[in-house]
């Protein structure tokens, strides 16, 4: 639900899931990266018993847990990574999580409940419209000249 509400708000190539976003006869991993590379804002649903799954590793295919990977690789580009928690489900606890991706306990985190689809999308959209603009300005923003120095020729 989140997925489709955000693909509305934004374009479907500006929301990266991938269990949508990589196509049959993709490499998984290579998508992944390029993803991960080019986001800017990371949401990372989390539902009760998510980090529990690190412990069993529950989520890992042929040796590597993806969602680790994802996660580990968007906190190290200094990506903003928001955790998004689903009902009944409680705060992170650093020492629940992998060292790697501890640091996604300290993060603000968002709700977001059936019962208040609406008003957490809306939330979820407005967050994600005034970082990227954020984002957007301070790459764009033309550092000033240094003084002294002119662009005489």
């Amino acid at each position: 639900m989140l997925d489709e509400k955000l693909c509305q708000e934004f374009g479907e190539t500006e929301v990266f899931r991938a269990s949508r976003s990589v196509k049959a006869g993709d490499q998984y991993p290579l998508t992944i990266w390029r993803a991960l590379t080019e986001c800017v804002v990371m949401l990372v649903v989390v539902g009760p018993g998510w980090a529990d799954d690190f412990a069993k590793g529950g989520r890992s295919v042929d040796g590597l847990d993806w969602v680790h990977f994802e996660v580990d690789t968007a906190l190290r580009r200094g990506v903003v990574v928001i955790p998004v928690l689903l009902a009944n489900t409680p705060r992170l606890r650093a020492e629940s999580l992998p060292n790697e991706i501890s640091e996604l306990a300290f993060r603000k985190a968002v709700t977001f409940e059936h019962r208040h689809i609406e008003r957490d999308v809306n939330h979820i959209i407005g967050l994600l419209r005034r970082i990227t603009q954020s984002r957007c300005q301070l790459a764009f923003t033309p550092s000033p000249m240094p003084i002294g120095l002119s662009v005489e020729n």
